[in-house]
């Protein structure tokens, strides 16, 4: 029998907190390798509550942890995992039902998370702890490719301005991270573009060295007029010689058709948007 303790996240050091969210994600379908410097920046950007967010000790050993991000009356799981050794001991169903029970006594009405479409365990306890998919989110990418003649000239913007536009002009039930209030958290490295004639675009260069589109917008009375596509020309031209690509938190066919042509290919890496109610109200995402 092991003893299994839950405490708020902010009592680690952000070094331990760093290395414990490394052994957590270890053998995972998408590794992170994090230190406390690069931990900083996502709990910034993922706009984390350590208060809120818990590990988990294992014989007194960090064994997991639960980074919880509140917004409104929503709150979302930034990032859950468990340590090898302490796998399959019930140490993640501990973690999220302490959260829900915090979430819940505090007030809030809605729990959101993503998680990798092929992570079948994971979403078993997900669903057995209420949570029911909302829809699969992708991602695309595409090969570094000869810049068309004739691209559009862009100019690099504030990201909130970004942010700004697709609070005016983005689908009213955006996923989490491509919310205005996700993307007006982005800073450098991240950098806004926008095209002449009402289209805006936030970008990254991603670890593998592609050029990462993490939001594209345009504006509700300018489209179908090609704008979303001269503006993957422009940051194309831009960053001539890089691959695109585009993480998968974008909703399952939206903007498939424009992307698709422009060469850009659904990843094999999907994931699904669960959501769960936490007050009395019917759940009208089941």
């Amino acid at each position: 029998m092991h003893d299994v303790l839950l405490r708020p996240a902010v009592e680690l050091r952000l070094v331990d907190l760093a290395s414990l969210f490394t052994a957590s994600f270890a053998g995972y379908a998408v590794p992170i390798v994090v230190d406390a410097e690069a931990l900083a920046g996502q709990l910034r950007t993922d706009g984390v509550d350590l208060g809120r967010s818990l590990v988990a000790l294992v014989d007194g050993a960090p064994a997991g942890l639960l980074l919880l991000a509140p917004r409104g009356w929503s709150a979302r799981v930034a990032g859950m995992g468990v340590v090898p050794g302490a796998r399959r001991r019930g140490v993640g169903a501990r973690l999220l039902e302490r959260a829900l029970d915090g979430l819940r006594a505090a007030g809030y009405r809605e729990l959101r998370l993503e998680v990798i479409a092929d992570n079948h365990a994971a979403i078993e306890l997900y669903r057995a702890h209420g949570l029911r998919v909302r829809r699969r989110l992708v991602g695309y990418a595409r090969a570094p490719a000869a810049p068309g003649a004739g691209a559009p000239a862009i100019v690099e913007v504030d990201p909130c301005e970004v942010a700004a536009a697709v609070a005016r002009h983005g689908d009213a039930e955006l996923p989490w991270q491509l919310r205005a209030e996700s993307l007006c958290a982005q800073g450098p490295p991240a950098r806004g573009w926008r095209l002449e004639g009402g289209a805006w675009a936030l970008t990254t260069i991603g670890g593998d060295g592609a050029l990462v589109i993490l939001a594209l917008v345009v504006a509700g009375d300018r489209r179908r007029r090609g704008l979303g596509s001269a503006m993957i020309d422009a940051l194309a031209a831009r960053h001539h010689g890089l691959g695109l690509r585009i993480p998968a938190r974008a909703p399952e066919g939206l903007g498939a058709a424009m992307l698709a042509a422009k060469g850009l290919e659904i990843g094999a890496l999907t994931q699904f948007e669960m959501t769960r109610r936490l007050d009395d109200a019917p759940d009208s995402l089941e």
